[in-house]
């Protein structure tokens, strides 16, 4: 925990460029605030930001799940436009996906499938095989056994800031969705 660490070893002034300046001498004694902080880790001799204590998934089993992690690794798929990650205080993590629906139309057209509407095609046994077969061979081999993402739902809509479920800067409003 970056901002703790921080805090505790009395490290002064400390400037954190993520996402704004914030100087943590000045909240040293508002520890409400510092929970909203970035959450760090060192790797190599780095410094990476891993996500925000609010967002954090704790599964049944007390596993702590970053879902902007597996969120990041979904969205490397070409199929996939937008996701998120589900699971706290469940056996294990799930995701609601919203497929690319133009990369979609592409590999159906390519495999002489039939098209339907995205509403009909998120119940379709072809396109739930295929993203079951991505997950499987693509995104799960790069997650820890706890972080794998063991059931999916396709949606027929991205995520948009008019259904409220994104915010004006186009970020997940998890608590909604």
């Amino acid at each position: 925990l970056c901002a703790e660490a921080a805090l505790r070893s009395g490290a002064g002034l400390v400037t954190l460029g993520v996402p704004k300046s914030i100087n943590l001498a000045v909240i040293k004694n508002k520890p409400k605030e510092v929970m909203t902080l970035p959450l760090c880790q060192t790797k190599d001799g780095f410094l990476t930001i891993i996500g925000r204590r609010k967002e954090m998934l704790v599964t049944s089993g007390g596993k702590n799940v970053w879902p902007e992690a597996v969120e990041s690794e979904l969205s490397k798929d070409r199929f996939v436009a937008s996701s998120i990650a589900l699971g706290n205080n469940r056996k294990f993590i799930g995701a609601l996906i919203a497929p690319d629906w133009q990369k979609v139309e592409q590999f159906f057209k390519e495999n002489n499938l039939p098209l339907q509407p995205p509403e009909q095609l998120v119940n379709s046994k072809a396109l739930i095989g295929l993203f079951q077969q991505r997950l499987d061979e693509k995104i799960n081999p790069n997650l820890s056994e706890y972080e794998k993402i063991r059931a999916f739902k396709l949606l027929p809509r991205d995520f948009s800031p008019e259904q409220g479920e994104l915010t004006p800067t186009l970020k997940l409003r998890r608590h909604i969705i």
